[in-house]
């Protein structure tokens, strides 16, 4: 197979640190292959985050959140993933539930600053930093609004424990300026 470059549009941002010193976010959301989207009205609310519908054949977009920044990020999904054995990342005074690397997850996607979820329910995932996971957009999907986003936090180390969770960061995908083979 031959590879091919892809490109995306990148939102980056700076988020304060407890010091006032600024960090830069490196966060990408990039085209990774075509594939089956995942089911998710069949999500339990436990995922292991196991390659499942990913491997599938399909047409749908999977693309791949890298976190390349100094910080753990944030992110609204479909479910909680959960991993034997279980990791805790330290933030602040407190840990979180961290996202192992190449997990198959269902985020929660941004369309014209629409949220594009199955349901009403959501969960907070957390994705360490050198980390990524790949994430399913139906192909419809993206024909029709031709780019989706993930809003994100930055948990900074902080010694006054745990911090609210808001997501006033944004990384995008545009399929129209991504090259990618067709399926």
């Amino acid at each position: 197979m031959k590879r091919v470059t892809f490109a995306a549009i990148v939102v980056l941002g700076l988020a304060s640190t407890p010091s006032s010193a600024s960090t830069h976010l490196r966060v990408r959301l990039t085209f990774d292959h075509f594939g089956a989207a995942c089911d998710r009205g069949k999500l339990h609310g436990r995922e292991t985050g196991e390659h499942v519908s990913s491997t599938k054949p399909g047409t749908d977009y999977w693309l791949r959140l890298s976190n390349d920044s100094d910080s753990v990020i944030a992110f609204e999904t479909e479910s909680t993933y959960v991993t034997a054995p279980r990791e805790e990342y330290p933030v602040g005074q407190g840990s979180v539930l961290a996202l192992q690397d190449d997990m198959e997850i269902a985020a929660i996607l941004s369309v014209q600053g629409r949220r594009y979820s199955f349901g009403d329910t959501s969960f907070a995932s957390y994705l360490p930093p050198g980390r990524s996971v790949i994430l399913d957009v139906p192909r419809a999907l993206l024909e029709d609004f031709d780019e989706v986003s993930i809003d994100f936090a930055v948990l900074e180390p902080a010694s006054n424990g745990a911090q609210p969770i808001d997501f006033p960061h944004r990384v995008s995908f545009r399929r129209s300026t991504a090259v990618h083979p067709a399926p």
